[in-house]
């Protein structure tokens, strides 16, 4: 897995993630986004469109995300999530506790 890309757009750092979240990447994520949210990006959306796998580990390292940013009152979306990723949210209701758009768009548009 890597960070496809990163750009600003309406006081948001979209993160194109691709590839697979596993374990054996999970901490270099993890540390990558810890850092930027230490450096001041505390309104992030990560466009999953390009994410073909992601295993638990994966998960554990968009609840730490999460929890960070509520630590800074920061803001976290995911987008473009394809089914298999999306199914792995819905079955643990993880689907409830994340802001999750059909698109970059939708994502951006949403308060």
């Amino acid at each position: 897995m890597s960070i496809k890309s990163t750009y600003k757009k309406d006081n948001f750092l979209i993160i194109e993630l691709e590839g697979r979240i596993d374990i054996q990447v999970a901490d270099n994520v993890g540390d990558t986004i810890s850092e930027l949210i230490d450096k001041g990006e505390t309104n992030l959306i990560f466009d999953l469109k390009n994410l073909k796998f992601m295993d638990s580990s994966g998960l554990r390292i968009f609840i730490g995300i999460k929890r960070h940013l509520d630590t800074v009152s920061g803001i976290l979306k995911l987008a473009n999530l394809k089914k298999n990723i999306f199914e792995i949210f819905e079955i643990v209701e993880l689907d409830k506790m994340f802001n999750i758009y059909k698109d970059i768009k939708k994502a951006l548009a949403s308060n």
